[in-house]
């Protein structure tokens, strides 16, 4: 609907509502976690600046896949993804005018795969696409969804 008037939505979404164990399982987690800190492991990859480019719905969506990986490889996959190349050549992305990072992070990642960062470096401009043939290393994503279901869902026993 490219954020026409039809594309907005008449009323918020109500958070799903939350069973009693969930709640219950909530409540028994700690007050605080850090994932740059688990046992003196880091599983977090470095903070990076976007520049002038309106691509943080792509960092943010690469950052969650770099440390879900690192999480599911016990940090021994510490890969960096390509955030320029998302920018330039993904069809679910505004390039530098922002975006929505479920389709990127999500959907992107499972249909079309991320890259290394070193195959396709940051500029922060949008630029004509330009994958490398050398670059056929991709990443998939797989059972991504909404916490909660649907936009909107979420809730904080949820997370």
């Amino acid at each position: 609907m490219a954020g026409g008037k039809k594309s907005r939505l008449a009323s918020r979404p109500k958070p799903k509502e939350v069973d009693e164990e969930t709640k219950r399982r909530a409540a028994t987690l700690p007050e605080e976690f850090d994932w740059r800190n688990v046992d003196g492991v880091n599983y977090v990859s470095p903070v990076r600046d976007q520049g002038s480019c309106g691509s943080c719905y792509i960092f943010s969506s690469m950052a969650l896949l770099e440390a879900r990986l690192r999480i599911a490889t016990n940090n021994s996959e510490r890969t960096v993804f390509s955030t320029q190349e998302v920018v330039d050549c993904s069809r679910y992305s505004q390039g530098c005018d922002g975006g929505f990072p479920y389709l990127i992070g999500g959907k992107y990642a499972q249909d079309y795969g991320v890259i290394d960062d070193a195959c396709y470096p940051y500029t922060a401009t949008a630029q004509q696409c330009k994958t490398s043939t050398q670059c056929r290393k991709r990443t998939y994503a797989a059972k991504y969804n909404y916490v909660g279901g649907y936009y909107g869902g979420c809730n904080e026993e949820l997370m």
